[in-house]
């Protein structure tokens, strides 16, 4: 049985990690409080606030469950500031990927997800449940995949991507940095960095 901490109790995301650790029959030893407000973690494991640093397992690999690809950098950047350096890839026993998966470092695969063979992941990349990763594709660092979003094959997504919920993306596209896909938009032309696009054929909107 593998140990791991939970960084970032206050997001809904943390519902989903965790049944992801139990299904992979892994312990969570304690879950990190680290900003103020509501924790949405289930009962069964203490909650430490991360302002008591003496307290906190440094050594025990963290998993850190933000879906928004700013939120989860800040976090990983506190958690790194406190002394933890040691990033769990967690991969659902649900999900189907290739023999040779390049899992990279705070992956996380939720359940049901599908991933395609020689696709190539940044860290610390969120693949939400139902999502489809196709063949050949490559995600930079902090990219979010929102629930049944799918990529349809030899996609380039670079860094802090977020793709929304239903959204499809045509074989071949780039998406820019830091781009946005709204749920359920239908990406056929190339978006450009720092850009949010949105419907069907999608199209940039001001933000």
């Amino acid at each position: 049985m593998k140990d791991a901490v939970i960084f970032g109790v206050g997001s809904a995301l943390i519902v989903e990690i965790e049944e992801t650790l139990r299904r992979l029959d892994c312990r969570i030893v304690c879950g990190v409080r680290n900003v103020e407000g509501p924790v949405r973690a289930s009962a069964g494991y203490p909650i430490v606030d991360a302002a008591n640093i003496a307290e906190l397992p440094l050594s025990r690999p963290i998993v850190t469950p933000l879906f928004q690809p700013r939120n989860r950098r800040t976090a990983i950047a506190h958690a790194q500031a406190l002394g933890f350096q040691n990033h769990l890839t967690l991969v659902d026993p649900t999900a189907i990927v290739p023999q040779r998966l390049e899992a990279s470092k705070g992956l996380y695969v939720n359940a049901g997800a599908i991933i395609g063979a020689h696709v190539r992941f940044g860290e610390h990349v969120t693949i939400n449940r139902g999502a489809s990763v196709g063949h050949h594709s490559q995600l930079g660092d902090f990219v979010s995949l929102g629930p049944r979003a799918t990529l349809c094959g030899e996609i380039i997504v670079e860094s802090g991507v977020l793709i929304g919920a239903g959204a499809v993306i045509v074989p071949r596209i780039h998406i820019g940095e830091n781009a946005v896909i709204g749920a359920g938009a239908v990406v056929v032309h190339n978006v450009k960095a720092n850009t949010m696009v949105v419907g069907n054929p999608a199209r940039p909107v001001e933000t």
